[in-house]
């Protein structure tokens, strides 16, 4: 008995329907669930689902959030500023996050402001990189942001992220491959844990110091990666004033903090020829004017007694200079409430 094969419109119409199955139930799967956050637990993605799963839900009771970039993260130790508040452990949340957008401490907020809003305080680390729109847009911002959000950029990167808001699979997809790749060469990803200071396990405890870090070499680097195609963006401005006013009408005490950077950093920048330290500055004191936040802008290390030994690099504490700054900003603080609470008496 024979058979009649399908006419060729027929098999290439069979050919069409399942590659857009294959490609509906990719962007499902992979672009539109936590399926890739789980498969690598530390990737720009996953890192959103370990503060939610680790962090905030073992911390029943937060009295103190720390929002902010790795710089923020290895910065404020939690346990230390337990101790100086006469905290219990867990009610002082760290929730930065490395490669930090100020877009990220919103996300979190937002996802997570049920849980969240029960403190008593936010401390905002800041720095000009975080309001940044000409660099290329981070994963998370690509991820998540609202449609509004995505005109904060211009051009091509624009475009990709209007793309982005409808096709989630690119976000995750390099993620995923990257994983699969590992895979084939036996790597295991573990679930990220917390250190004894109470963050997230991906900050080195180490007293690591490299000099040629610290050369005007080094310098110079960090300043033409974090600043070599800077635009300040009012829209990202918006994104903190969104997240300031969400603090505020939760009950919190806000501090908008930036933690001074290796005494050699900021003077390199200058001499650069940007100068997007003065305009952030400024931005940053009408904002807390406004909203009636506190604002404290701290520029190099030696202002509060950090040594260039105590960082890792141009912005990065290492432990014993994290030790010495969250000891001097809770003196800081401390004191400043009490102020504070002296005017209002």
């Amino acid at each position: 008995m024979s058979t009649v094969a399908p006419p060729p419109y027929r098999r290439v119409t069979r050919c069409i329907v399942l590659a857009l199955v294959v490609i509906v139930l990719a962007e499902i799967v992979i672009g539109r669930t936590r399926f890739v956050w789980g498969l690598v637990p530390d990737s720009d993605l996953g890192i959103v689902g370990q503060i939610e799963e680790t962090i905030i839900r073992g911390s029943p009771d937060p009295q103190v959030l720390v929002f902010g970039s790795s710089r923020g993260r290895g910065a404020f130790l939690p346990t230390r500023i337990e101790e100086r508040m006469g905290l219990r452990r867990g009610q002082v949340v760290s929730l930065a996050i490395g490669g930090a957008h100020v877009f990220d401490a919103l996300l979190i907020y937002q996802r997570n402001r049920s849980a969240l809003s029960k403190a008593k305080m936010a401390i905002l680390d800041i720095d000009p990189f975080q309001f940044n729109v000409g660099t290329e847009p981070p994963v998370r911002f690509r991820q998540f942001a609202s449609w509004g959000d995505r005109f904060a950029y211009s051009g091509a990167k624009r475009w990709r992220l209007l793309a982005d808001y409808v096709f989630h699979m690119d976000n995750a997809l390099p993620t995923f491959t990257w994983y699969l790749s590992q895979r084939f060469r036996g790597q295991v990803f573990k679930r990220v844990g917390i250190d004894r200071y109470g963050r997230l396990a991906v900050v080195n405890i180490a007293d690591d110091h490299d000099p040629r870090l610290f050369e005007e070499r080094g310098f110079r680097r960090w300043v033409n990666i974090l600043y070599g195609n800077y635009e300040y963006s009012p829209v990202l401005e918006q994104e903190l004033v969104r997240l300031i006013r969400m603090l505020r009408e939760d009950g919190a005490a806000v501090y908008l903090v930036r933690i001074p950077t290796a005494g050699g950093f900021l003077p390199m920048l200058e001499q650069s020829g940007h100068t997007p330290f003065t305009q952030f500055k400024q931005n940053m004191q009408r904002v807390a004017h406004e909203l009636g936040v506190v604002c404290q802008i701290w520029e190099s290390g030696g202002d509060v007694g950090l040594r260039e030994r105590d960082y890792r690099d141009w912005g990065h504490l290492n432990t014993p200079g994290a030790e010495k700054w969250t000891e001097f900003f809770m003196r800081w603080l401390l004191a400043h409430r009490a102020a504070s609470d002296g005017r209002s008496n």
